[in-house]
């Protein structure tokens, strides 16, 4: 019984001493997760580009040496779809106007965009470009991303290209640094490339810049996010807003590094980095906080948050250089010639209307092929569609088919009655900027971000796939054709040229390389004189 007894109390004490190790294991990991996404921690008192978790001392810009009196030389490291290059295109051409040296990386179906004729004077032409090598697996991350009944393969093909093929982009970025000899390196904070690009960073010990385009974005705020459950970018509460920024860090952060034997960890140590971390997060909110930011979302829809890092800043879209001479493309002269035989007819030029659903097509082509048919037949209008949103069929001469990547939505917009766009950011920023009403029919669930809050705004209709399928398929109702006769309605196209108006009075590029100008001069100021000190102001 004794005997008995004592094995109790024994088995009592290792449980109980197995319980407490437990409990503060939890609150140690709770500690971790939520306190280091809340002010201070997001929001850090000291210099840029400081960070205890990065390599060689936690400086990057140990190799930085710049004077003010001669250009700088800019790499973009550019990863990512049409949306995400023609932003970054955009700030390499006005830090071109200015006079500083810059080199596009990025993937060959892009380059066209860095060559622009018309600009005005002392607006270069076009950029230096480096071609990546095709990288398909982009595309069926696209694809798959968010897809209805897609999620396990999705995160499975998300683990795969985040462990195997994302540390392959660091030799090939490197090259193009070394190359273009780079005094400063200009990201994407975005979780499937942010840790390639500041592991060139590292390696170069030279300053990195993010850029970010998105609302939705994961960034060191508790004051708002994107939440998976309703679609939508606002204060969810701080628990839910830190759980939301946090969470997609630490999952692909822990798919891409988990075990000795992860590619990135070997890597890393192959340039002699470290990786201190037994199961990484992409990108910690304290060194995101770190890294001068620049986001580019209109603050008109999403108040900038005030908890985040005072080396972030909002600028607006980043737009391209206006063209003041430029000719007339394949799409301006179908216009023409449209509105040239309505003249010759006797008739008034018929409305236009814009229907793409971006680089990637999540939806049924051929149905929505035949409901954008219905809506220019039934409201008697002319239609540019982009190829990957329409079918193979043979159409009218009403509908001008053109492929992706070729139009320049500055131009196009405008001239549009209404714009059906998929909600992805550069679309729907060219929307705003348009200040035409706009049907956002998101081509991904979490692009309801942008069709949201222009519906809110009063300057344009959401219209999710769902609705718009569901209707035709019961009733044979055009949910289309009904979304297009709402954002026509005069009280929506007044809200659409406000916000416009709104959207274009930010400074964009401009804002964004005064902002980077700045900052590096701080640098300069800070190594002579101490950072903050009598010389750092500008």
């Amino acid at each position: 019984n004794m005997s008995s007894t004592s094995s109790v109390r024994l088995a009592l004490r290792i449980g109980g001493a197995l319980l407490l190790v437990l409990i503060l294991t939890a609150a140690t990991l709770a500690t971790m997760f939520f306190m280091t996404s809340r002010p201070p921690f997001s929001t850090p008192s000291g210099p840029p580009w400081q960070s205890s978790v990065l390599s060689g001392g936690g400086d990057l810009t140990s190799a930085f040496s710049w004077t003010p009196s001669r250009p700088l030389r800019v790499v973009f490291l550019t990863w990512g779809s049409t949306g995400d290059h023609v932003p970054n295109i955009a700030l390499g051409f006005e830090l071109a106007r200015r006079g500083h040296e810059v080199t596009i990386v990025g993937l060959e179906q892009y380059r066209h965009l860095t060559v622009r004729r018309g600009h005005p004077k002392g607006v270069p032409e076009s950029l230096n470009f480096v071609a990546l090598d095709d990288d398909g697996q982009i595309f069926e991350l696209g694809e798959k991303m968010n897809a209805p009944g897609n999620e396990q393969e999705f995160i499975s093909i998300s683990g795969d290209y985040l462990r195997n093929f994302a540390p392959k982009l660091v030799p090939k970025y490197l090259e193009a640094a070394r190359a273009a000899n780079a005094d400063v390196l200009v990201g994407q904070n975005f979780a499937y490339c942010a840790l390639v690009q500041l592991t060139i960073a590292e390696i170069l010990h030279k300053p990195l810049f993010f850029t970010v385009h998105d609302a939705g974005a994961i960034m060191p705020t508790a004051s708002f996010s994107y939440d998976v459950a309703t679609n939508r970018v606002a204060n969810h509460g701080w628990i839910t807003n830190v759980i939301n920024t946090r969470f997609i860090w630490l999952l692909l952060g822990s798919m891409a590094t988990w075990g000795s034997d992860s590619p990135w960890r070997k890597l890393r140590q192959d340039y002699g980095l470290h990786t201190p971390w037994p199961v990484m997060e992409g990108l910690g909110p304290r060194t995101q906080a770190m890294i001068p930011t620049i986001c580019s979302w209109d603050t008109t829809l999403w108040p900038f948050p005030t908890d985040v890092s005072q080396h972030w800043i909002a600028t607006g879209y980043l737009a391209m250089p206006e063209r003041d001479n430029a000719d007339a493309d394949d799409v301006q002269v179908w216009i023409r010639k449209r509105r040239a035989e309505a003249e010759r007819a006797g008739v008034a030029p018929r409305k236009l209307l814009y229907v793409g659903m971006g680089s990637w097509a999540h939806h049924n082509r051929t149905l929505l092929t035949d409901i954008v048919l219905d809506t220019i037949h039934t409201l008697n209008m002319d239609a540019v569609a982009l190829r990957s949103t329409v079918d193979d069929r043979h159409f009218p001469p009403e509908i001008k088919v053109v492929e992706p990547g070729t139009l320049d939505h500055s131009r196009l917009f405008p001239l549009c009655s209404v714009i059906i766009h998929h909600g992805g950011a550069g679309t729907a920023s060219q929307v705003i900027r348009s200040s035409r009403p706009g049907v956002c029919v998101p081509a991904m669930h979490f692009q309801e971000t942008w069709g949201a809050p222009m519906e809110q705004y009063g300057a344009g209709v959401l219209l999710t796939q769902q609705e718009l399928t569901a209707s035709w398929h019961a009733d044979g109702i055009n949910a289309l054709t009904a979304a297009v006769e709402k954002a026509r309605l005069p009280a929506v196209e007044a809200k659409a040229r406000e916000l416009g108006d709104r959207a274009r009075r930010h400074g964009g590029a401009a804002t964004a390389v005064d902002f980077m100008e700045m900052k590096l001069k701080e640098l300069v100021n800070a190594r002579d004189g101490g950072f903050g000190g009598k010389n750092s102001e500008l």
